[in-house]
C-alpha cells in the first residue's frame, strides 16, 4: 500500500503565553501543500520482526526507536492492535523546516495501520493518539486547512481559499531546532487575534498577519530572512517563514520567474 503524507504551511503564528506543562499557547493558520513524502506499508507475517524501516531520499538521522515512523507504529500497537509491517519511506520533505514532515508520516501510518485493522479506532480516538506523537500531528487526521490552538491540537476549520495563488517554497538547507526556537521567542497575549486579520484580503497582510518566531529566527538564521525578502522583491504579495522555519513561502498572483540564485533553494512550487 502505498501512502503520500503530504506537507503544511503556517499562515501567521501567534505565540501568546507559556504553560504550566512546559508548552505554549498558540494560534496558527495551517495549511496542507502537495509537498510530499511516500511511504510504502505493507504487513507482514508473523514469527520474524514486527517491524522493519528502510529508507530513501533525505536521510533522518538517529536511532529506529526516536524516529516518529517507529513511534507511531508502537503507540498504535499498544493502544489498538500489533500489526507487524514492512514500511518504506522516501523522504522529499526538508527536516527542521517548520513544514511538519515528520508529523505527517507519524499520523500517516496511524491511519494506514488503522486502515488494515480488525481494530479500527474510531476518529476521536484516532485524533486523541495523533496529539500525543506531536503538537500538529493531529492536524493531518483530517488534513485541510484550520486555526490551531492550544499547543497546535485544537483545530477549528478554516475558510482559506488559496486556490488562485501561485506557491513557492524556499529551504535554506537549514535545520531550526523548534525546541530553541520556543525558548528563545517572548510570548505575548494581549493583541488581536490573529483570524481577525486572516479575514482580510491577502494584499493587507504583510503587515498584520505574522509569525512570532520570525523575530529570533531572523537574528541567529538572516539567510532565512533574506529568502523573505527576495520573495517580496519578486513580487509575491504575501511571505512568511513556515512554523519555526527555516522553510520560507510565497504567494503570487501568477507563477513567478524566479531569480536563479532562488532556484537552488526550491522545493515546491504550484497551487493548491
Amino acid at each position: 500500500m502505498i501512502y503520500y503524507a503530504n506537507a503544511k504551511i503556517n499562515i501567521g503564528l501567534q505565540i501568546l503565553r507559556k504553560r504550566n506543562d512546559g508548552f505554549h499557547d498558540i494560534s496558527t493558520l495551517m495549511v496542507p501543500i502537495p509537498l510530499e513524502d511516500i511511504i510504502e506499508m505493507n504487513p507482514i507475517a508473523t514469527g520474524g520482526d514486527d517491524f522493519s524501516l528502510e529508507q530513501t531520499g533525505i536521510t533522518v538521522p538517529g536511532p529506529q526507536e526516536s524516529n516518529l515512523i517507529y513511534r507511531s507504529w508502537k503507540l498504535f500497537s499498544e493502544a489498538c492492535e500489533k500489526i507487524p509491517v514492512k514500511i518504506h519511506l522516501h523522504k522529499q520533505i526538508p527536516l527542521g523546516a517548520g513544514l511538519a514532515g515528520g508529523s505527517s508520516n507519524a499520523t500517516t501510518i496511524l491511519k494506514g495501520l488503522n486502515d488494515i485493522s480488525d481494530k479500527k479506532l474510531n476518529h476521536n480516538d484516532l485524533h486523541s493518539l495523533a496529539s500525543t506523537l506531536g503538537s500538529d500531528c493531529s492536524f493531518f487526521i483530517e488534513n485541510q486547512p484550520a486555526l490551531a490552538e492550544g499547543r497546535g491540537e485544537i483545530l477549528t476549520p478554516f475558510p482559506a481559499d488559496l486556490a488562485d495563488w501561485h506557491i513557492i517554497v524556499l529551504h535554506p538547507g537549514i535545520e531550526v531546532s523548534t525546541a530553541w526556537a520556543y525558548q528563545t521567542s517572548v510570548p505575548e497575549e494581549k493583541r488581536p487575534h490573529l483570524r481577525t486579520f486572516l479575514s482580510e484580503p491577502i494584499e493587507n497582510w504583510k503587515t498584520k498577519v505574522l509569525n512570532d518566531f520570525e523575530t529570533t529566527v531572523f537574528k541567529d538564521y538572516p539567510v532565512i530572512a533574506g529568502l523573505k525578502a527576495e520573495l517580496y522583491l519578486a513580487g509575491a504579495t504575501f511571505t512568511s517563514m513556515s512554523g519555526s522555519g527555516s522553510a520560507v513561502y510565497g504567494l503570487f498572483e501568477k507563477e513567478p520567474e524566479l531569480d536563479p540564485k532562488l532556484k537552488k533553494y526550491l522545493v515546491w512550487s504550484g497551487k493548491l
